[in-house]
């Protein structure tokens, strides 16, 4: 029950975290007066005659603060200095040192006072048990990665002084030192060695930690100018990595209005070939440069735009060459769509970046084919041409792939789970729908490396 409320009073201190807000302020201090309630409870059972934990019962005096705080400071310089980034980092020992503190402690005071069972007063046994569980709490918290949550365990004897020299640490959340803590343990969450290559964010933390370490002797101010201080960079930090979130959301959009704008000319242009045996030469135009001019009028007007329909329309126009004209009337039909349809292709092709000659080489060869459907002679030539491969007058490279897939795409391209290889458990796939923006999600690849990533966008148009 100690450590539940405890936990309550962590997250009413993030609650609180500005100190602004009276609710989250009262409801702080109401939890703060019942976990000293509690743990004077729990005292009392475990010490039924009213001894205090560390009492030999022979009614000493119990240690001054004073006292506990020149102990607190000789462990202080036997936690320095830090190490440098660990390649791996047990946790576990991390733990042990938080729950094995009070007894170094008192073990520090029996060196100092020569006595075997030095006494506590209760006030204090609370105080130290209290800091034990705020930094348990800190190295429970998977969500901040175990090197931060090392570092940050490092501050227990800082911190434990602290609230021995003002015990209003643990009733107000706005107290420069809680702020502080909190500030840390935020940027912790989001810190990962991938994302944090040149160490900026890492090293200001265990720059923190070490000056706490070095500097707090009995200034609280230190806590204030390091929360200033600390504060600043977080703003710098989060500008940055508002930017590059910026930037890695610009361009996942860019690239599904991209995909988008490409499944829907592949729509238009393969359900109107698909169904006919058309020659290479008009089926290239259509999958490779005329498909290339769909998708790029989808992303500058849209698929809903005039200049997207007339284009759909060209299509419709081109592939209707393919059939040989029967009858006078159908002849002379063919023979004037033709004007309509080249100066349409010449502007679409050039659009797309094709070169004049590479439009006039496409136009030759389309001339010929409209000339042998209306069965007119081809025209005299001085000397034979070379037969001419439909791919190079298009200007396609051998390996090259068309600009739109000849399978028929989905228009609802979602995630479906049933297409995976592995079952996907329904609440796994639910807490995955359920992410918002400015979630934090782990990775854990198959040989077990970890990353961390936040979510930065989430697509209006797959979801």
């Amino acid at each position: 029950r100690v450590a539940r409320t405890a936990a309550a009073m962590a997250d009413a201190g993030a609650q609180a975290y500005a100190g602004t807000d009276p609710v989250a302020d009262e409801l702080h201090q109401e939890l703060m007066q019942q976990l000293t309630s509690l743990l004077a409870a729990r005292r009392h059972a475990t010490h039924p005659d009213g001894g205090d934990h560390y009492a030999t019962g022979t009614g000493g005096a119990s240690l001054t603060p004073a006292e506990l705080l020149g102990a607190l400071t000789l462990l202080q310089g036997e936690s320095r200095p830090l190490p440098a980034l660990p390649a791996a980092v047990d946790t576990t020992s991390a733990i042990d040192m938080v729950q094995h503190l009070k007894d170094e402690l008192m073990a520090q005071i029996r060196r100092l006072s020569g006595a075997s069972q030095p006494n506590v007063s209760g006030t204090d046994e609370d105080t130290i048990d209290l800091v034990g569980m705020l930094f348990e709490y800190i190295l429970q918290d998977h969500t901040i990665p175990a090197p931060m949550q090392v570092l940050l365990s490092r501050l227990q004897i800082p911190y434990l002084k602290v609230a021995i020299l003002d015990r209003r640490m643990f009733a107000h959340a706005s107290h420069p030192a809680r702020k502080l803590l909190d500030q840390l343990a935020d940027a912790a969450k989001g810190w990962s060695e991938e994302s944090d290559r040149d160490h900026r964010l890492f090293d200001k933390v265990k720059s923190t930690v070490e000056a706490l370490l070095e500097d707090f002797d009995d200034d609280i101010g230190v806590f204030e100018r390091k929360l200033t201080e600390f504060t600043q960079f977080v703003e710098q930090n989060r500008k940055r990595a508002e930017l590059a979130e910026s930037r890695a959301t610009e361009a996942a959009r860019g690239r599904e209005r991209l995909q988008n704008a490409r499944r829907q000319a592949a729509q238009e242009v393969l359900s109107r070939i698909n169904s006919r045996n058309l020659p290479t030469l008009l089926r290239g135009v259509l999958t490779r440069p005329w498909a290339n001019y769909l998708v790029l009028i989808v992303l500058r007007q849209g698929a809903d735009s005039p200049e997207f329909r007339s284009a759909v329309h060209f299509v419709d126009d081109f592939v209707a060459t393919a059939e040989v004209p029967q009858g006078a009337a159908a002849h002379q039909q063919y023979k004037n769509a033709l004007p309509s349809i080249e100066k349409h292709l010449r502007e679409g092709l050039a659009t797309v970046a094709f070169q004049d000659p590479d439009i006039e080489r496409l136009l030759d060869e389309l001339r010929k084919f409209w000339r042998q459907q209306l069965g007119e002679p081809a025209p005299a030539v001085r000397a034979p041409e070379p037969a001419v491969d439909p791919e190079a007058v298009l200007g396609v490279a051998p390996d090259a792939q068309p600009a739109i897939a000849e399978g028929a795409p989905d228009v609802d391209d979602d995630f479906d789970p049933g297409q995976m290889s592995v079952d996907i458990d329904a609440g796994c796939l639910q807490a995955v729908r359920d992410l918002k923006v400015g979630d934090w999600v782990e990775f854990i690849d198959e040989t077990g490396n970890r990353e961390r990533a936040k979510l930065s966008w989430i697509s209006p148009i797959s979801g």
